[in-house]
């Protein structure tokens, strides 16, 4: 099985079991308003990178290079950054009250049916 697939399937796993903490009503740069439904995101500095990204960008690969960009050193981490766009119904995406890693954000866009994980991977090679 593909790395990608398994790491998918755990990310569906975790969905599962987990509750929405807020949501913010932001707007994109071309005036359109979006409902962002932040998962997990404690760390109020990450979150406004993701939010600024996806205010910013029209496609996945724009928001994944955009907090690549942003996030580059960031709290002296590596960090791997990932927005997809998803098919499934939004009820599949249930929230958890998990929520103490600053090392993680995870939100969604669900008017563009996008998911966005950032997450630390180690704090160097």
């Amino acid at each position: 099985m593909p790395l990608i697939l398994t790491g998918l399937n755990f990310l569906v796993i975790v969905l599962a079991i987990v509750n929405a903490t807020h949501t913010v009503t932001t707007t994109k740069g071309n005036g359109n308003r979006l409902n962002i439904i932040v998962w997990i995101c404690p760390d109020q500095d990450l979150y406004k990178i993701v939010e600024n990204a996806i205010q910013q960008s029209s496609t996945v690969d724009d928001i994944t290079s955009a907090i690549q960009k942003s996030i580059a050193g960031y709290r002296s981490l590596l960090w791997s950054a990932n927005a997809l766009v998803y098919t499934r119904a939004t009820a599949d995406l249930m929230p958890t009250k998990r929520t103490t890693s600053k090392n993680l954000c995870f939100v969604t866009v669900p008017e563009e049916n996008i998911v966005v994980f950032v997450a630390a991977i180690a704090p160097r090679l």
